[in-house]
């Protein structure tokens, strides 16, 4: 292939990365998305999945185009990438935007606990949200059900959040008590005065900031932990968010997460 006389768009280490990764734990897909290389023998399309079968040194199933026109440059990656929520959507998701979002930090949490989640390093795999939900298609719905009605009560909390608190919470065998957290968050009702969610709340309704859902996840731990346990709150604080906290109270499991390798 010759050197293209464009120049192409900068090489990401992180993408490649990805794509090495994904080639090595046999999660690589054959799609209509390969190499294309133009009537001049110029290389227009592919060069982060180039990279990626080189460096892993495994050879995988790929499309290959060659002839194309030259003019095709200027088009190829303009579209809209697929999301998470387009793929729950075909899988029947009910809220797929909050079942992909919760699904997604339930596993970045359970898979970089002690990593901040920016970054293509610690991005999830579309396969792996769309195979979790089609694995837990009924807790999922119930979940976000829940979360959504939840956020419409109190709009300061993180429904995405919230969705993956509840998943965390039921491999600890949680869920019930995951459920009413969240239902309190939403209501606020019934909470004594040193009551955790009530500070909380509190605390959210008071310093409104864009957080990351990496944040909320975090506080909704710290805050479950301590409304479990029925310790008092007098000021809430939130807590670091690497390495993650973790939850402190377990019983037999709701289900059990499992990475798909």
């Amino acid at each position: 292939v010759s050197q293209s006389r464009y120049s192409y768009r900068k090489l990401s280490k992180a993408r490649v990365e990805l794509c090495v990764a994904l080639i090595a734990e046999g999660k690589w897909k054959l799609t209509h998305q390969g190499i294309a290389i133009d009537s001049n023998n110029v290389l227009q399309d592919g060069q982060h999945r180039l990279h990626a079968i080189a460096k892993s040194g495994i050879a995988v199933p790929i499309m290959l185009s060659t002839g194309c026109d030259p003019s095709n440059f200027d088009v190829i990656d303009s579209g809209k990438k697929r999301t998470a929520a387009d793929a729950l959507s075909l899988c029947g998701a009910k809220r797929a935007a909050l079942a992909g979002a919760g699904i997604k930090g339930y596993i970045q949490y359970r898979r970089f606990p002690d990593k901040v989640w920016t970054g293509q390093l610690v991005i999830v795999d579309i396969f792996d949200t769309r195979q979790f939900y089609s694995e837990n298609s009924g807790l999922v719905d119930l979940i976000t059900t829940r979360a959504n009605t939840s956020y419409g009560m109190f709009k300061q909390q993180n429904s995405s959040a919230a969705v993956s608190f509840a998943l965390i919470a039921g491999e600890h065998g949680l869920l019930d008590e995951a459920l009413r957290f969240i239902e309190l968050m939403g209501t606020g009702a019934g909470l004594g005065t040193y009551d955790p969610i009530l500070k909380y709340r509190n605390f959210l309704a008071n310093n409104q900031a864009n957080r990351s859902l990496q944040m909320y996840l975090a506080a909704n731990i710290k805050c479950f932990n301590k409304w479990i346990s029925n310790e008092p709150v007098f000021c809430f604080k939130m807590p670091s968010i690497a390495p993650m906290p973790i939850i402190t109270t377990s019983r037999p499991a709701t289900f059990e997460y499992r990475d798909w390798e």
